[in-house]
């Protein structure tokens, strides 16, 4: 069973990996990954707080930046003990003998793969966000899923990968949330 799970993984990343292939998809995908990283991610996030709730901005950023951060932490966790390669290394005799195509944008990880932590920290950003202000749940959720989309676009992550990272993310999220309102408040 684990082993057709992990086949179907596969099978869906070459699927998304290479159907999406364009030079737009290079810019607005590329571009979205790129945005996954920390020191960009929080800055934006932490100026949309402020927009929409200055008041409260200084409990909310610690909210926020906990969320991400904890949430961070597990990821970490979890790729050493999982230590699962990252499509490029874990398709390298296929890659090798011309069986298979990854379109690759940036570099060629070769660390471990899951959970992916750009997926987390995308999902654990919106998820509180959310939390603290509902207004734009719909767009903040699907900027989320878009980078989660965009860490398989770029060959670096199953889609495993993303939908856990993504289900951390959540769940780290509102696990802080709950422990701020009891305790915060």
């Amino acid at each position: 069973m684990l082993e057709k799970s992990l086949q179907l993984d596969k099978d869906l990343f070459l699927i998304i990996n290479n159907s999406l292939e364009s030079w737009f998809n290079d810019l607005f995908l590329g571009g979205l990954t790129l945005a996954g990283y920390l020191h960009v991610l929080l800055p934006i996030a932490l100026f949309y707080l402020y927009l929409i709730d200055k008041k409260n901005f200084r409990k909310n950023s610690l909210i926020l930046i906990s969320a991400v951060l904890l949430g961070g932490l597990l990821v970490q966790i979890l790729k050493k003990i999982v230590a699962r390669p990252r499509p490029l290394k874990e398709m390298e005799p296929l890659l090798q003998a011309g069986k298979i195509k990854i379109h690759n944008l940036f570099y060629a990880y070769r660390e471990s793969s899951f959970p992916s932590g750009h997926t987390q920290a995308a999902f654990s950003t919106a998820t509180a966000l959310i939390c603290i202000n509902r207004k734009h749940t719909f767009y903040l959720l699907l900027i989320a899923s878009l980078m989660g989309l965009s860490r398989i676009y770029v060959g670096v992550h199953f889609p495993l990968d993303v939908i856990c990272g993504a289900a951390l993310g959540v769940i780290m999220s509102l696990v802080v949330f709950r422990m701020a309102k009891k305790y915060l408040n």
